[in-house]
């Protein structure tokens, strides 16, 4: 199910948009908030709020100086933020290639064989 802005912060959003004294960030909170006020001719099933707006309205709340107005439409506005995709898990690390099988080795004399002698020169 998608959310969308009340009828309330949407009024709230509109004072916020009207306001001279409204920062940037209040604003754009604001219009993210009116953009997904579902009107009876609206699109506003799919939107959501853009990171960068999320942004800006996560300054607005946390500004001690932002009126209750301004906070309910930043609070709209972020509770239509599309979910935080989950990481990918990293695939598990390569096993080592199999070793391949031990060559027999041949067993080695223990004792060598006497070396031949050379044979006499031949008489003639």
């Amino acid at each position: 199910m998608t959310k969308k802005t009340g009828k309330k912060a949407a009024s709230d959003a509109a004072k916020v948009l009207s306001d001279p004294k409204s920062t940037a960030a209040e604003k754009s909170a604001a219009g993210a908030a009116l953009t997904q006020r579902a009107g009876p001719k609206s699109s506003a099933a799919n939107e959501t709020t853009s990171p960068a707006a999320a942004r800006k309205a996560s300054k607005v709340l946390s500004d001690p100086k932002s009126t209750a107005a301004e906070k309910t439409a930043a609070a709209s506005a972020l509770a239509q933020t599309p979910p935080k995709a989950k990481p990918a898990k990293a695939p598990p690390p390569a096993k080592p290639a199999p070793k391949p099988p031990a060559k027999p080795v041949a067993a080695k004399p223990t004792q060598r064989p006497p070396a031949a002698k050379p044979s006499p020169p031949k008489r003639k």
